[in-house]
């Protein structure tokens, strides 16, 4: 018998064209993207309950990486972490992802410079810390 592995044509509450699963796939994309640039090891495990904002992505240096996917096609996009995620990382990186298989990937920003120069917002599902790329060259 043939299953579904997500919901079809559901949208979910951080995108309204993509399910959870599809948002999880541009993660994926995004992680892939930042290690073809920056190297390192990627996290390959699939955790049920979510990961525990482990990082991404550790580079050869040992740095942990959380590597943050948009899928916003325009000429600003944001870097937006949780507050989870801002006290669970050292260091920041943007994917401006564009499925199913490339992104431009922004430099890698550390959590002070971040804090330094970060906006706090609420864009629909809590309160989150946003740094718009313009101030970014994609690598």
């Amino acid at each position: 018998m043939q299953r579904n592995a997500c919901k079809p044509n559901r949208s979910s509450r951080y995108h309204s064209k993509l399910s959870g699963f599809g948002v999880h796939v541009a993660g994926v994309v995004g992680e892939i993207c930042a290690s073809k640039v920056y190297g390192g090891k990627l996290d390959q495990n699939v955790y049920a309950q979510g990961d525990n904002h482990a990082p991404d992505l550790i580079l050869e240096d040992g740095t942990g990486l959380e590597v943050k996917t948009t899928l916003h096609q325009g000429e600003n996009p944001w870097l937006v972490v949780s507050r989870n995620e801002l006290n669970a990382s050292t260091h920041l990186c943007l994917v401006q992802a564009t499925l199913p298989d490339s992104g431009n990937v922004f430099p890698i920003v550390s959590k002070q410079d971040f804090m330094e120069r970060m906006e706090v917002r609420d864009l629909g599902h809590g309160e989150r810390f946003v740094l718009p790329a313009r101030s970014f060259a994609p690598c």
